[in-house]
């Protein structure tokens, strides 16, 4: 749990980072949040958004693993384009949930 509860810090720590340095505005404009399933034997999927400015939103993601086996869940999420999540799991084994939230300033 411990190694998880840092990359979160990390995440954090750079978002802050942006909105100390101005790239984000100050106020939200929009977020949006969901969860994607991908099961055995899919490794990828997709999921559509309500379009975003790319350069003025942001992507968190967290999954849960049931197993010891975390290279079957870990999952890259990549927000594609304006309109598009990328969703891509370590291997087809195992069953992973991700949640997702995208939140866009001004």
């Amino acid at each position: 749990m411990r190694k998880y509860s840092v990359l979160i810090i990390l995440v954090l720590f750079v978002f802050s980072s942006a909105v100390d340095a101005g790239q984000f505005g100050s106020d939200i404009k929009d977020v949006q949040r969901g969860t994607k399933t991908i099961a055995n034997p899919d490794v990828s999927g997709t999921v559509t958004i309500t379009a975003v400015v790319m350069a003025k939103s942001f992507l968190t993601v967290s999954w849960l693993a049931a197993t010891d086996n975390l290279h079957y869940y870990a999952t890259r999420v990549v927000l594609t384009n304006a309109t598009t999540l990328t969703f891509t799991k370590g291997a087809s084994v195992e069953t992973a949930t991700i949640s997702w939230e995208v939140v866009e300033y001004y």
